[in-house]
């Protein structure tokens, strides 16, 4: 009998927390009914990092954009770091924390390639170390390049493969 109740209580918390991921993703995203199927869930770029390790993305969801195919976590990233370079404002300040912003043992971002472990390219002379495990990759990127230059990824969702 206690089993039972303890397998109830567990799918309960399981309903509920699932609910409540819903109600973040929209309040933050918006209706994504659109981009999704029984193979793929979203998660907002909001969620702490944490919550992303293990997962699989398939694309990105940008608020002006719209869905942009990211099969690998630097995909995600790249997407991302992309869509914040194509403002000019950002841009700039993206230069200007070249070499100054610092991971566990590289920078972050550089104005070379040579240096980094797996650069990713944004722009001509901007180059972001790729090498992080999702985790470090997505709190880097949101913590230490987004928020600094004044990006706004809160609408931003990604969507990721049921397994």
């Amino acid at each position: 009998m206690w089993i039972e109740v303890e397998r109830s209580r567990k799918r309960m918390h399981e309903i509920l927390d699932q609910k409540f991921d819903n109600f973040i993703l929209h309040t933050a995203c918006g209706d994504l009914a659109e981009y999704l199927d029984k193979d793929t869930y979203a998660k907002p770029l909001l969620a702490p990092a944490r919550m992303f390790k293990g997962a699989k993305p398939t694309a990105v969801i940008l608020p002006e954009k719209g869905k942009v195919v990211a099969a690998t976590w630097q995909r995600v990233v790249l997407t991302i770091l992309l869509d914040c370079d194509s403002d000019p404002v950002k841009h700039e300040r993206l230069m200007t924390l070249r070499s100054r912003v610092a991971g566990d043992f590289r920078w972050l971002l550089s104005d070379k390639s040579k240096g980094l472990r797996a650069p990713l390219r944004i722009n001509e002379g901007l180059y972001f170390e790729g090498k992080f495990d999702t985790e470090a990759l997505l709190r880097n990127l949101t913590k230490k390049i987004l928020e600094p230059v004044g990006y706004d990824y809160s609408g931003i969702a990604v969507l990721l493969r049921n397994v």
